[in-house]
This record gives C-alpha cells, sequence and structure tokens, in this order.
C-alpha cells in the first residue's frame, strides 16, 4: 500500500474520524537530468551572490521580498526564526465548517487532490455514513487543515469507491479574468437561430468522459526514444563527481588568486 501524506482526524459536528491522506496522482512525465553533452557529467547549480559571483553559506540566506519601488533593488527581508513564527499552529484535524451544493464551488478554485481513508478498519462505519452522505446529497464539505506548514482551504467530495480532499486555492489567490484576459467580448448579442444551431452540435457530439482514452503522446514518445537508445547500447557513464571538501579547496584556492590578483594591482 502506498503510504499516507497527513494523518489526524477530521470532525464534522460532534463525530470524529481519524483519518489518512494518500496522494492522488503519481510522477507520470519523464524525468530528465542535465549534463555536459563532452563527458555526461552532471550539472550542479550553487547559490551564488549577484553582487559578488562567491558562494553564499545557506545559513546566511534570507528571505525576500521585492518593494515596488521602480528600481527592483528594495527588498524587505525576513529571518527564517521570523517566518516560523508567522506559521500556523501545527494542527492534526480537518475541522469541517459546512456543507455547500458541489456546483457551488468553481474549478478554477481546485489546486491538489488526496485520497482520503480511514485510519484503521473499525472507523470504517463513520467513513462510509459520511461518504454516501455526501454522495446522496451532491455536497461538499468545506474545511481547513494545516499541512506543511500552511493553513489550507479544502473541500471533501465523494467519489464512487472513496473520499476524495481537494485543497482549494484562496480567493485572493485568483486573477481576475477581466483584467488578465485580453479581448474578451462585450455586448455579443446571439440571434435564437445561432444558439439552437449551436446546441444541436453540442447535443449530436456528446460523448462520455473516460480519461483512460487520453494520453499524453510526447510523454510515450520521450520514453519510446529513451528505451530505444538504451537497447543500441547508446548510453554514457558519466565520471565520478568530484568529492565536496575538493570542490571547497578549488574555490578557496581561486579566491586567494583572485585575492593576490587584486593585491598586485594595488602595490
Amino acid at each position: 500500500m502506498t503510504r499516507s501524506t497527513w494523518s489526524g482526524t477530521l470532525t464534522f459536528g460532534l463525530v470524529s474520524l481519524p483519518v489518512s491522506l494518500y496522494a492522488s496522482t503519481q510522477q507520470g512525465r519523464q524525468h530528465f537530468h542535465e549534463l555536459e553533452r563532452a563527458t555526461g557529467a552532471r550539472i550542479r547549480y550553487r547559490r551564488v551572490s549577484s553582487a559578488t559571483g562567491e558562494p553564499v553559506p545557506y545559513e546566511e540566506i534570507v528571505k525576500g521580498v521585492q518593494l515596488p519601488d521602480g528600481t527592483g533593488r528594495q527588498y524587505v527581508t525576513i529571518e527564517p526564526a521570523e517566518l516560523e513564527q508567522s506559521l500556523p499552529e501545527p494542527s492534526k484535524t480537518i475541522e469541517v465548517a459546512g456543507f455547500v451544493p458541489l456546483d457551488r464551488i468553481d474549478p478554477v478554485h481546485y489546486d491538489r487532490s488526496y485520497y482520503m481513508g480511514p485510519r484503521s478498519a473499525e472507523h470504517g462505519r463513520i467513513y462510509e455514513l459520511l461518504h454516501q452522505a455526501l454522495a446522496q446529497s451532491d455536497r461538499v464539505a468545506i474545511a481547513r487543515f494545516t499541512m506543511r506548514g500552511r493553513l489550507h482551504l479544502a473541500v471533501v467530495r465523494a467519489r464512487p469507491d472513496v473520499l476524495v480532499v481537494h485543497t482549494l486555492h484562496y480567493a485572493a489567490e485568483l486573477r481576475d479574468p477581466l483584467t488578465t484576459v485580453d479581448h474578451l467580448p462585450q455586448g455579443v448579442e446571439l440571434s435564437p437561430q445561432e444558439l439552437t444551431v449551436a446546441e444541436e452540435f453540442l447535443t449530436l457530439t456528446e460523448t462520455d468522459w473516460q480519461p483512460e482514452q487520453y494520453r499524453d503522446p510526447y510523454e510515450e514518445a520521450v520514453k519510446g526514444l529513451v528505451g530505444a537508445k538504451a537497447a543500441r547500447g547508446e548510453i554514457v557513464t558519466a565520471p565520478e563527481p568530484m568529492p565536496v571538501a575538493e570542490m571547497d579547496a578549488a574555490d578557496l584556492i581561486e579566491l586567494l588568486e583572485r585575492s593576490i590578483a587584486e593585491a598586485r594591482t594595488e602595490t
């Protein structure tokens, strides 16, 4: 079985249901590494200062929020400890605030989805009660819970075989379509005949939603290409990476040489 992503208790009214959340999706895209063409060596990215070009230790890095001052160079800095104080208190509870009809939730709000199951078989009856009640009423539960340091707004929805938790985007995260999308039609009046013909076309071309019929041709082509090249022996063996200590020593030598060069120009 898949390892759960989050465990806690879902509460609605006076009822408490111990639950676990599981990722509803898996990595389907082929993962690429970046290599040097000539040697096959992995490409590494390092944190460097834009002012000096020198590496910056992780403990010396702080978060910064850019100010709209027009220069693009002014920031408010926030220390890690200050950020931690702003995080919501850890909670292991999914608190249901109420229930709304499913069609009231605009799909644009949906973010990520998790399957939700009872934490043990003995809680199956309460789980099934909520599952069937949501399914028969065509409603979803509006809830909030904390996961990975963030307070999430979410809905609990019934699928035929399982309850699903969808995290939602807050209203403030959504862009206004009227100020985002260009050339939206304004004041267009359609004739009854146009609407009748369009509705007839929709009716004639209606189909069942069967997601398994739709595949990613690019992903299948990439996997086929990788398999074919591997079968032909077109495989690159990357050299052993330099130990971290050696890389640090090289950086130190470079800094010393640059310091010597600068000292010579000053004398």
